[in-house]
């Protein structure tokens, strides 16, 4: 992959490469403004001593040390003693300059103090005059300067480079995640199969960025739930086959036998009621299936506005009269006149239904099954509770799975139940359907609740 193409296409990259040039430029600029200020200062210094030269009560033309010069007058006689006076001037009198190669060389431009050359004098003139008053030389400036610029340009390099690194590692370790979440699918994509166990792939935690750490965690989260959804799957299909597998081998059974008893009238007569029981077992199976479908995907739910609620109760009841009374159980109503709400009438009459039916086929011969319906803080609230045997905490964390029955489920009436485990998981898909919630509650050797929130849009 070309340059270019890298650049354009990895964003990881262009952020490394666009931080490290920022975090350069501003070294850049802090070092030109270090070296800016050291160079002034020394050249401040350097007036400092000529100005301290020019004020002293007497200099000589070739004294050791700096080098000063002034004014010569043309009337002094050649060969006396020269004795210069105290100068009055101050540094707002004189005009500095550089020169090269003395205070009669070519003068330097404004900035040469930045970046003097050895062999430049730094020349101060009377402003009135126009005349040099004093002459500076600047090699130990320039000597000074030149250390320092070598001292700055390595620290800068060391500096880019320093920067280079920590913006790339930066950089990598931030994208981390995310090129962990690439592999992980990579993984899953390709794999031969993908199963629940493909999908068990979790990214490491990602720590020091809120973002990205929430992101591993709903990747990871999501992964989870993706797997789970992958194995209830596997197991509502190994469930479906054993529902679909029972009531087809005891048909099977039942035509055989009336095939072998066609001289035997009654025993065939028995063999092909039989059959036809399990024919209509088959097509409630089928039935429950098919709703559980297309409730879950929302496909038979139609909401309407201003839909009698307590109308779909009582047709619920209705329904599970028949149930109620040959188990002896009393079914106890607490609903208003009249409640209307934005639902699928026939949805909550199949609802409560199956909760009732669950209820009745659990209670004891003389229980007590009641159902109530009101509405409370903004929401249509139904309630289903009986006087059954209740559930255990795990029973009840999957009381809504398909095909899930508690095995000690023959209830105290000496009832086995004639569903197939259904009914609790199409109550559920039609209350997601609402955009609702539904609640389950229970107490070993007390009975259970299940209560029912719908939204009252």
């Amino acid at each position: 992959m070309r340059p270019l193409e890298i650049w354009r296409r990895r964003f990881p990259v262009r952020l490394a490469v666009t931080t490290a040039a920022l975090l350069v430029v501003v070294m850049a600029a802090m070092l030109v403004v270090a070296y800016t200020a050291a160079a002034s200062l020394l050249i401040r210094q350097a007036d400092s001593r000529a100005l301290t030269t020019l004020r002293a009560p007497a200099r000589s033309p070739d004294q050791a040390g700096r080098t000063a010069k002034s004014d010569e007058r043309d009337d002094h006689e050649e060969g006396d003693e020269k004795e210069d006076a105290p100068h009055e001037l101050e540094a707002d009198h004189l005009v500095w300059s550089i020169h090269t190669g003395g205070p009669d060389g070519p003068e330097r431009s404004a900035l040469a103090w930045l970046w003097p050359a050895p062999g430049d004098v730094r020349v101060a003139r009377a402003a009135a005059s126009g005349g040099p008053v004093l002459v500076e030389e600047l090699d130990d400036v320039a000597e000074t300067l030149a250390g320092l610029r070598m001292w700055l340009a390595g620290l800068g390099l060391a500096g880019t480079l320093l920067v280079s690194g920590v913006a790339f590692g930066s950089a990598r370790r931030a994208f981390a995640p995310l090129q962990n979440m690439i592999d992980a699918v990579t993984r899953i994509v390709e794999a031969q199969r993908i199963s629940p166990e493909t999908l068990k792939v979790q990214v490491p935690p990602a720590e020091g960025d809120v973002t990205l750490e929430q992101l591993a965690d709903l990747f990871n989260t999501m992964m989870a739930r993706v797997g789970e959804a992958m194995a209830t799957q596997a197991r509502f299909v190994d469930d479906a086959s054993h529902e679909l597998r029972t009531p087809l081998g005891a048909l099977r059974a039942d035509l055989e036998v009336a095939l072998r008893e066609r001289s035997d009238p009654p025993s065939c007569r028995a063999a092909l009621e039989r059959a036809l029981g399990q024919v209509v077992r088959l097509g409630r199976l089928a039935d429950d299936l098919l709703a559980l479908a297309r409730y879950a995907r929302g496909g038979l739910v139609q909401p309407a506005p201003g839909t009698d609620m307590v109308a779909a109760v009582r047709q619920a009841l209705e329904d599970v009269r028949h149930l109620a009374e040959q188990g002896g159980v009393t079914v106890v109503a607490d609903m208003p006149d009249r409640l209307e709400a934005t639902c699928d009438g026939q949805a909550i009459s199949r609802l409560v239904t199956n909760l009732l039916r669950n209820a009745i086929e659990v209670s004891a011969a003389e229980g007590i099954v009641q159902v109530r319906l009101a509405r409370q803080a903004g929401s249509v609230v139904i309630e289903v509770a009986d006087s059954g045997p209740g559930m255990t905490p795990e029973q009840a964390a999957r009381a809504f799975e398909p095909f899930f029955r508690v095995e000690r489920k023959r209830a105290a009436n000496g009832r086995n139940s004639s569903g197939a485990g259904l009914g609790l998981a199409i109550a559920h898909a039609i209350v997601e359907a609402h955009g609702g919630q539904i609640d389950l509650d229970t107490w070993p050797g007390r009975g259970t609740r299940v209560r029912v929130g719908l939204p009252d849009r």
